[in-house]
């Protein structure tokens, strides 16, 4: 087997070379992964690496913030809490006493729900209700086994456990010794299959908790959340995440099942397992642990577009907090050709103390203490941002007119060949260091795979190198334009007002 690229030099070498040497001299990367289908739609991605016997694993599923409607935001970031909260096996004493407990808690909190929603509250109800609920939660908790699966994992040697979610999937991921697939087979199967969400309210008291510390205590926060909705009128990356706090208040378990049975099926995962395992007996053991698992309909395409912008927007927010401003332009996906432009010019924009908006605002003018651009990595169009914190006295005018001069200059003036050239080995470098690791490649497979194909891994390379100075005169033309941006900006006011 072929190792993923033959250099072998660590990755601050390889960091200097590039620098050092001009020209990207690293190594055409082309990895050799193996794909394979279940009759049931689950998609494996494997990748053999036998430096050391450990294997990674992450397990996508095709579903994210915008799969979710009004009503249902925020959940499946939501359930990413509850998918290792354990089975009917996993996490319990006694599944069937659990089982009518946790019936009888759904029936209770639907009740304290509709009372706190109720426009004349009535305390006393309240009350009762939420005594009654802690009694029942006492009773479940002598039958739960907290965090087994989580102990299972740690016992046997795992590291890295832990998940993410974005706005079009949701990821699982861990590294374990190789001899223990067969552990990792049966308790992930275990998980697709009959998952059982504990602890449902407390972490659904967690979430909500976690946005008022993201967004509504947070100024940069609070910002990114009100630029975004302000950018988008119609596709559901105007929406947070984690959801808004109406939803997250109200979730019920049912809900939550029915959104999982429809979006964490089979047929809308992909699992990429790299390190030092055998193909042949990974397909055994994944055919052996999930192929009996049953599909799903497939969920409906995602058909809504964002409509072209027609003129700048603005939004203020106000918050105790000193100036911020964030400018978002309206881009197109990451699988399109203009989306290894916008890298390089995010580089060139703003990438390290040499930078030309670090250089320019921070350095020369001394009217910024921070400044970042770039964009998220998504599936659909998105937004390119450019966030500045202006430094007292200066005000978030100043800085943006700043910016617009150096969008500006991208369309007149042809960057230089050291600077574009500079910008691509970074690129190349910071792309290598991130697949050095078995974690580190099962990611970016699982991710390719998500937003198109895990074979665009192989061509990055070879997109980054092909940008020209006059793609990014005429990039910066196309999109940085006044009509197609949106500003929002963190206005000063006191809590005492």
């Amino acid at each position: 087997m072929k190792k993923v690229w033959s250099c072998n030099l660590s990755t601050s070498w390889a960091l200097l070379i590039l620098f050092l040497c001009g020209p990207c001299v690293a190594q055409d990367l082309r990895l050799e992964v193996q794909e394979h289908t279940l009759s049931n739609g689950l998609k494996v991605l494997l990748l053999e690496r036998h430096d050391v016997p450990v294997f990674s694993s992450c397990i996508y599923y095709r579903v994210g913030s915008v799969n979710e409607s009004i009503g249902s935001t925020g959940i499946s970031h939501f359930i990413e809490h509850l998918m290792w909260k354990g089975t009917r096996t996993l996490g319990t004493r006694d599944f069937a006493a659990e089982k009518e407990i946790m019936r009888e808690e759904d029936e209770v909190m639907t009740q304290l729900d509709a009372e706190r929603r109720r426009r004349e509250p009535r305390p006393d109800v309240v009350q009762t209700l939420q005594a009654r609920f802690e009694q029942l939660d006492a009773q479940h908790r002598k039958l739960i086994v907290s965090s087994e699966i989580d102990k299972v994992y740690t016992e046997n040697g795992a590291t890295g456990v832990n998940a993410s979610t974005s706005y079009d999937w949701t990821n699982y991921y861990l590294s374990l010794p190789a001899n223990r697939f067969e552990l990792w087979c049966a308790v992930e199967s275990d998980i697709m299959r009959y998952p059982v969400f504990r602890e449902f309210y407390q972490e659904r008291g967690v979430v909500q908790e976690e946005r008022r510390w993201r967004y509504e205590t947070n100024p940069g926060g609070a910002l990114y959340e009100q630029l975004t909705a302000a950018a988008y009128v119609a596709h559901s990356y105007g929406r947070p995440v984690i959801g808004v706090m109406s939803d997250l208040e109200n979730f019920t378990r049912k809900q939550v099942y029915d959104f999982y049975t429809q979006y964490y099926a089979p047929n809308q995962a992909v699992v990429c397992i790299v390190g030092d395992v055998r193909p042949d007996r990974v397909l055994q053991m994944i055919e052996k642990y999930f192929g009996s698992i049953p599909r799903q309909p497939d969920p409906p395409p995602l058909v809504t577009a964002e409509p072209e912008q027609k003129g700048e927007r603005r939004v203020a927010v106000e918050f105790d907090a000193n100036p911020e401003v964030g400018i978002a332009f309206h881009k197109m996906a990451m699988t399109h050709s203009d989306q290894p432009v916008f890298d390089v010019l995010a580089q060139i924009l703003s990438s390290g103390r040499t930078s030309r908006l670090y250089r320019k605002l921070v350095e020369e003018l001394q009217i910024a203490v921070d400044v970042w651009s770039g964009d998220l990595e998504s599936k659909y169009p998105d937004l390119y941002f450019v966030f500045v914190e202006p430094r007292a006295p200066h005000t978030v005018e100043e800085v943006e007119a700043v910016v617009y001069a150096e969008l500006d200059r991208f369309k007149k003036e042809p960057v230089s060949d050291w600077e574009l050239q500079k910008a691509k080995n970074r690129l190349e470098a910071n792309f290598i260091a991130s697949l050095e690791s078995n974690d580190g490649l099962a990611a970016r497979i699982g991710f390719y795979e998500m937003i198109d194909n895990w074979r665009l891994i192989n061509t990055v390379l070879d997109r980054w190198k092909a940008v020209s100075a006059e793609d990014i005169c005429r990039v910066a033309a196309t999109y940085f334009t006044k009509s197609n941006r949106t500003v929002g900006f963190i206005e000063k006011v006191s809590l005492a007002q």
